[in-house]
């Protein structure tokens, strides 16, 4: 069936639109009259430049980097102070190309708009769902700062309950050869309707030391990610929509569970060392990581149904409900580490993962031989080779990884990227078998899925960028209708084509970024086009003292048969009975900062202030929030700095098309 929307959805939808549009123009005019700039220049200058790096003042003085643990020498300039995408609060709204989309708000689990590969190697439990709101290991920041570092922020719905938090300190010690770092990251969100709630914890306490000669580098860290949701199955009935005159008695509908949890949970501790063979040099080095995760994931429901009308087959008992999976993993990578003219590591990386899925107990052995090779090549470093790849060995013989990736500089800052993959890897443990209140529901002998993949990018300036990928699949593994795994005995084929292009017309802006796709729509469910827009009025203000942006964003996707979600197994599977129509959703903000303290405030779901009848659905039942407003801020410090200039990077400009943390179990 259609989505649910008002008999007179289509009929207001155009009149809706104009109305957005001429209230924006408005703002945008009125602002603009608002703030005209007195002729006295301030001594404070503000620029924006994509392309830039975040400069402190005191240049010469002050250093403010970070790394990898994979590679310690290639250094990060923190950032950034810019105005750009500080509205969008969401992570999964942050992505270069496209977006994600949740089952209802902020924090729930999400699914790209487009195909979206998620890397893999060796064993994977196949919760994914949430990977947007995780930090791996290989996103943590270790910090190279002589002045001590901190950076907060604070976004925050009507309601104190509904807010996210972030704060970053950092500093060195030991005549700057070691360094002390904080990162922690918290989302706490309750939803409009009975038993939805979010909260996600992100925590990195880590670090790093030198010896006197320098020789010896260790680094340290605890990574710890908990996830923790209150899940409803969606609204029961979609009609009570239509019948609820105020919001807080969104409370008072129906809803398929009432007491439904979700839990995930990951700690891992980490020791990374690399030691200089040559006593003059630092090219050639062995480096070790040894670390030692605990990982739990449950769900569990306590009052179900008596009738299985929401869980079917997967409702093993009337008693109560439960999915539990459980691992400690121990892991060790050796490689020798040679830096010249970009980085070559080669070695072997052995894994142990000693596993309850209630109540069978199984270990599990990986090991890989591995393999990084990134070559820089021009006087100004313009061009270059990376080339990475793995084998697998033990449990997981014959995964394997080649991947390489061409990158080419030209005048004006054009870029051209072009790369090709082909990796083999095995079904996921939830694919190849489940427990449900310790009943065993299936358990599957996949054949291996291999993947391959061509694509390229163009940058032609800093306003235009260009994407394709096609994607070559065998043996791919869905989760079909009755949100089951099955496994096609077809070739599946993904054409993709990703346009980001930004038209300034003096103080005005219109951002856009666009998909195109195709998919096998019987195996694979993605919108044909989608797409997101950003129109805005900016410029500097009071005599200089203030840096605004006022305007409006814009989502818009062609119609498609969205995909539902099975709280058991955390999976999106595929239904034919809703189809998400064309689907505008606009939001107003105004963004601002002085000198290194920023701001936003914005209105989200603004067709909905203007037509309040209209509810918008990204899955079958899941209804998004209603309009909210939604303000943050986020603020630098750097002792000794008064100010941070805005020569920054973007943060998000970098093409990945995912949002940053992507990572996955």
């Amino acid at each position: 069936m259609q989505q649910n929307v008002n008999p007179n959805f289509y009929q207001n939808k155009l009149s809706i639109l104009i109305k957005m549009t001429f209230l924006l123009i408005f703002l945008i005019l009125s602002f603009s009259a608002f703030t005209q700039q007195d002729t006295t220049k301030s001594n404070l200058k503000f620029t924006e430049d994509l392309n830039s790096e975040f400069i402190p003042l005191s240049i010469d003085t002050t250093k403010l980097e970070y790394f990898h643990w994979d590679n310690i020498t290639s250094r990060l300039d923190l950032y950034d102070t810019l105005l750009q995408g500080l509205q969008q609060y969401d992570v999964a709204r942050q992505g270069l190309f496209y977006d994600y989309i949740h089952i209802g708000d902020v924090g729930s689990a999400a699914k790209p708009l487009a195909f979206t590969p998620i890397a893999r190697r060796g064993f994977d439990v196949g919760l994914h769902a949430y990977d947007i709101y995780q930090r791996p290991y290989s996103k943590v920041r270790f910090f190279d700062v002589n002045k001590a570092y901190t950076h907060t922020y604070y976004s925050q719905a009507t309601a104190q309950s509904d807010l996210i938090f972030s704060a970053t300190f950092a500093n060195n010690f030991k005549s700057n050869r070691g360094n002390l770092s904080l990162d922690y990251d918290r989302i706490s969100e309750v939803g409009l309707y009975d038993n939805q709630f979010a909260r996600h914890t992100n925590l990195a306490i880590n670090g790093w030391f030198q010896n006197k000669t320098k020789r010896y580098t260790g680094l340290w860290a605890w990574v710890q990610n908990v996830n923790e949701q209150e899940m409803n199955g969606g609204i029961a009935d979609t009609s009570d929509l239509y019948n609820v005159g105020q919001f807080d008695t969104r409370l008072n509908i129906t809803n398929n569970l009432s007491a439904a949890k979700m839990s995930l949970k990951s700690n891992q501790f980490i020791y990374t060392q690399y030691y200089s063979l040559l006593p003059k040099s630092n090219n050639l080095k062995v480096k070790h990581r040894a670390e030692f995760q605990t990982f739990k994931y449950k769900y569990y429901d306590t009052s179900p149904a008596l009738d299985s009308s929401f869980y079917g087959d997967f409702q093993t008992n009337n008693v109560g409900i439960r999915n539990y999976i459980q691992y400690n993993k121990i892991e060790n990578e050796a490689t020798i580490h040679l830096d010249y003219k970009g980085a070559l590591d080669v070695g072997a990386v052995h894994s142990v993962y000693l596993l309850n899925q209630e109540p069978k107990d199984t270990t599990i052995n990986n090991l890989f031989l591995i393999g990084d090779w990134d070559l820089v090549l021009g006087e100004k470093q313009n061009y270059g080779l990376q080339v990475k790849g793995h084998f697998g060995l033990l449990d997981n013989r014959a995964d394997y990884l080649l991947q390489g990736d061409l990158f080419l500089g030209f005048a004006k800052k054009m870029k051209l990227k072009l790369s090709a993959y082909s990796r083999g890897y095995q079904s996921t443990l939830q694919q190849h078998r489940l427990f449900v209140s310790k009943q065993q529901l299936w358990q599957n002998d996949f054949k291996k899925t291999i993947e391959n993949k061509v694509g390229g990018r163009f940058d032609w300036t800093k306003n235009f960028a260009v994407e394709g990928n096609y994607y070559l699949i065998n043996n791919l593994i869905y989760w079909d209708s009755l949100a089951l795994p099955q496994q096609t005995d077809s070739i599946v084929n993904i054409g993709q084509l990703l346009v980001h292009y930004k038209l300034n017309i003096g103080n005005f802006h219109l951002d856009n970024s666009a998909v195109l796709q195709q998919t096998d729509n019987n195996i694979l469910r993605f919108p044909t086009i989608a797409t997101k827009h950003s129109l805005y009025f900016e410029g500097n203000v009071f005599k200089d003292a203030l840096f605004a942006r006022i305007g409006m964003d814009l989502r818009f996707n062609t119609s498609y048969s969205f995909d539902n979600f099975q709280p058991i197994t955390q999976q999106f599977y595929q239904q034919n009975d809703w189809e998400m129509s064309i689907l505008p959703i606009a939001d107003v903000f105004l963004n601002f900062k002085v000198r290194s303290f920023r701001a936003f405030a914005k209105i989200e779901n603004i067709n909905q202030l203007i037509d309040g009848n209209q509810v918008y659905y990204t899955a079958p039942n899941y209804p998004i929030r209603d309009w909210t407003f939604r303000f943050g801020i986020s603020w630098y410090f750097v002792d000794g700095l008064g100010d941070l200039q805005n020569l920054s990077n973007s943060g998000n400009d970098n093409g990945s098309g995912k949002p940053p943390g992507v990572g996955g179990f």
